[in-house]
């Protein structure tokens, strides 16, 4: 990155942002979170989550003790939208409403629904369509641009509020050292609720930045993603698999940017995210349709430094820790039952098994 600032590459800057209705943050207050909107509209057959931009007063105190939450759902009408634990699927045209829960982990797991010990409930909208236009965040930036100007040009367009102290205060055991050159933005976009800006640690330059997706069909597969469509038709070029996530690349040689997505765990819920980063040259292209990565179907879980990981159908395979920057913490195979791994560092990390799609560990 040490010749970023004198690239000054221009990011996307005009991906279409199309509308569904004005969404406004849940009017909540501190008996109850709040969401990124108090209404979402879907399409048919997609699986979502909704996203919690700030816990209550009970959930914040939990967590603040270091313990676990599990969030699950119910709906008014099962034959509209059917919860399917942390997340939900629009399985008819129609409304209803939802409940959102947020309970301890039960006692002696690390994300076992509690019904027992409830810490807040909030209600909100789902109207499912047959289509729903995606709504992309709209933004300009250029890489290399300083941290100071990059804040001001997202916060004065209106679209973003600056989330970083929010965030942090949700995820109190993120270390400082691993929240420098990190700022969050939040919105009030049900699809893409929150983007992370990264910037270089010496020249506090913008090189990277991470949009959360709330449902993973938008993003991980190309023959349907609504992303990987729109940067094809801005002009991004398919460029394979990326080594890091195992999912798909796409490079944009004007812009000099590299577009991929992976998984996050984020509220203890897999959620898919956008990447977009500096890269100065083209990575070596190869056959897209002919390496498809698999989702891993596995239960990942981190709490105190040990790592519980659930994966049957994956006996035998080997697990691969390793940090952001490629650093491999940590390996084993995958046998029945726990799969604990220990001591692992309090900071995010990637858990990939066998050649499965990684997965990002956010504590």
């Amino acid at each position: 990155m040490k010749n970023l600032k004198q690239t000054g590459y221009g990011i996307i800057c005009s991906l279409m942002l199309l509308t569904i209705g004005t969404l406004q943050a849940y009017a909540g207050n501190d008996d109850h979170a709040i969401l990124t909107a108090n209404e979402m509209t879907i399409p048919l057959n997609r699986i979502y989550r909704m996203y919690i931009k700030k816990y209550n007063k009970a959930t914040q105190a939990h967590i603040a003790k270091g313990e676990r939450i599990a969030i699950r759902y119910t709906a008014d009408d099962n034959a509209i939208v059917e919860p399917r634990g942390n997340a939900f699927k629009a399985i008819a045209v129609g409304r209803t409403n939802l409940t959102l829960r947020i309970s301890s982990a039960y006692p002696g797991t690390l994300d076992t629904f509690d019904p027992d010990h409830i810490l807040d409930e909030i209600r909100f909208s789902v109207e499912v369509k047959d289509h729903v236009d995606m709504p992309f965040p709209q933004f300009s930036a250029t890489w290399g641009q300083k941290k100071a100007e990059t804040m001001e040009t997202f916060l004065k367009s209106g679209a973003y509020t600056n989330y970083t102290a929010d965030y942090w205060a949700m995820n109190p055991k993120v270390s400082a050292e691993d929240r420098e050159g990190l700022e969050i933005l939040s919105t009030t976009n049900t699809e893409f609720p929150f983007i992370m800006l990264a910037f270089t640690p010496e020249e506090s330059e913008l090189c990277a930045l991470y949009l959360l997706a709330s449902s993973w069909e938008r993003v991980t597969t190309p023959q349907i993603s609504e992303v990987y469509k729109l940067l094809a038709a801005n002009g991004f070029k398919d460029r394979g698999t990326n080594p890091d996530t195992n999912c798909w690349q796409m490079y944009n040689p004007t812009s000099k940017t590299l577009a991929t997505c992976g998984l996050m765990v984020v509220e203890g819920c897999s959620y898919c995210y956008v990447g977009l980063s500096y890269l100065a040259t083209d990575p070596n292209p190869t056959a897209i349709h002919g390496t498809r990565a698999e989702q891993p179907e596995v239960t990942c879980r981190l709490n105190g430094g040990v790592l519980k990981i659930q994966a049957e159908q994956y006996v035998g395979k080997p697990i691969a820790i390793y940090t952001f920057d490629g650093k491999c913490l940590k390996t084993a195979t995958v046998h029945n039952g726990d799969n604990l791994i220990s001591d692992l560092p309090h900071r995010p990390f990637f858990v990939r098994i066998g050649n499965c799609a990684a997965i990002k560990v956010i504590p």
